[in-house]
């Protein structure tokens, strides 16, 4: 029996409205598949925007780590457009995926600046697709100098005061210019920024007794002991123990430091230095970045006593370089060394420093005129401190034992390996020290202090000029 024609006509209308279901559907699905990819491209092309913005402070950030060693600072900015104090880099016609193309284009503020100033580095990223509306991404990072001395006294293990230490803060150039002769610490000038740190994650790895810390403390996970009388304040005038300002969460890459190699122009000492002595000595000629360099034979070293005087009138870098398990400096009686306000001093050193007497007085007051680098890789290096005399020193020697004994004083900071301070000894860290040049002996990285992109309007106006290039 054959199906009747309107049966046949009714599974064609049957057919015909699921094919224009189906077609409604595909559709739909096509334009939001296309919707979704055209969404996607938009959102890859905005992350490759923002990574090109990275490439461009990178290749800013990277000309400020260039200043220390180049022959003249334009010569950090090879391939720059330089300005007055302005610097700036375009890169164009970069192949991106899917066909777009990007543009780089990097703004300095100030691609010479002066000792603790902070530069700006803007970079932006304009991406054009192969169809569709461009898009960019504007970046700025605040920098600023960083500093193997940005802490008060770090230690790799322990951390021991009496119940008299008293730890505290001041800043030696509160006008923010070395030409100006630094200001030395007094109960005035206290600050409560000071940092006791330990990278060790053992319990009470940090013993304060009865010190008093005006600051804060870092443990690599551990407890910090203390008695009932201990202070641990961010205020000056602040008391008790606000356990609020213990991070346990403290790390940080105590690299030894390593003695650069002497220049073409250098004194050689083969006998120690016992009597009255100035240097540089006549006849002593300096090297070509004008420091006087000491290399010490091994066995001869620096051994004041009696009213013995090192006085350091000029720039004077010591290499007492063979004198692991020796004594390489010792100061007792009334000795001293004497820096005055016309020399700095660096000593870089495997052997002990026994330092009583007098001390190592410093007419400077600023710790970065006087360092001391601790360059033994073993753990048997101590360098000691005792009598009443103040120290104005910044002392980097992580696998040293350091120690201050008496009534004395040091002004600075301190990396070691492990940190006593007993009877009533006392710190202060100079906060000037992260913005002096070259207080790592080898330089001080830039490094970034603020990063933040700027999406609004108002905020874009402001660099909308300096971008016409």
């Amino acid at each position: 029996m054959k199906p009747s024609v309107h049966h046949r006509g009714s599974v064609l209308i049957t057919c015909l409205l699921f094919s224009i279901i189906i077609a409604i559907a595909l559709t739909s699905y096509l334009r939001l598949a296309s919707n979704s990819y055209t969404q996607a491209d938009r959102a890859f092309l905005n992350t490759t925007a923002l990574a090109l913005a990275e490439q461009g402070l990178e290749q800013g950030l990277e000309c400020y780590n260039l200043l220390d060693e180049a022959a003249n600072p334009a010569a950090a900015w090879t391939g720059w457009t330089i300005n007055g104090p302005v610097a700036t880099l375009k890169t164009s016609n970069l192949s991106l995926d899917n066909r777009a193309i990007g543009t780089i284009q990097v703004y300095v503020t100030d691609y010479n600046p002066a000792p603790g100033t902070s530069p700006k580095l803007v970079a932006k990223a304009t991406v054009l697709p192969a169809s569709g509306l461009g898009l960019s991404r504007l970046v700025e990072i605040t920098l600023k100098r960083r500093t193997v001395f940005a802490g008060g006294l770090v230690a790799r293990e322990t951390i021991t005061f009496s119940n008299s230490t008293d730890v505290a803060s001041w800043n030696s150039d509160p006008d923010n210019n070395p030409a100006t002769p630094a200001v030395g610490y007094t109960s005035g000038a206290m600050s409560a920024h000071a940092f006791v740190g330990t990278l060790s994650g053992a319990p009470d790895a940090i013993n304060t007794s009865g010190g008093d810390i005006f600051g804060h403390v870092g443990t690599g996970g551990g407890t910090v002991a203390h008695t009932g009388g201990a202070i641990l304040t961010d205020s000056p005038t602040g008391t008790g123990w606000d356990a609020t300002l213990v991070d346990t969460n403290f790390s940080s890459n105590l690299t030894t430091p390593v003695a650069p190699p002497l220049p073409a122009t250098y004194s050689t000492i083969t006998t120690s230095i016992t009597a009255d002595t100035t240097l540089p000595r006549a006849g002593d000629l300096p090297a070509a970045d004008g420091k006087y360099y000491y290399n010490f034979a091994s066995g001869a070293g620096v051994v004041l006593g009696g009213n013995d005087e090192l006085n350091v009138a000029g720039n004077v870098v010591l290499y007492l370089q063979g004198h692991a398990g020796a004594t390489a400096l010792a100061i007792g009686g009334t000795g001293k060394i004497d820096i005055a306000n016309t020399g700095t001093l660096a000593i870089y050193t495997n052997g002990n420093m026994d330092i009583g007497g007098n001390g190592m007085a410093n007419a400077n007051a600023n710790a970065a005129s006087c360092l001391i680098y601790g360059t033994n890789t073993g753990t048997s290096q101590t360098i000691t401190m005792t009598g009443n005399a103040t120290t104005v020193t910044a002392i980097n020697a992580p696998n040293a034992n350091f120690s201050i004994t008496g009534s004395g004083e040091l002004w600075g900071s301190v990396i070691a390996r492990t940190i006593a301070l007993n009877g009533n000894a006392a710190f202060r860290y100079d906060e000037a020290l992260p913005r002096f040049i070259n207080t790592t002996g080898t330089g001080n990285p830039w490094g970034v202090a603020k990063w933040r992109e700027m999406t609004q309007a108002a905020e874009r106006a402001i660099y909308a000029a300096n971008f016409s290039f």
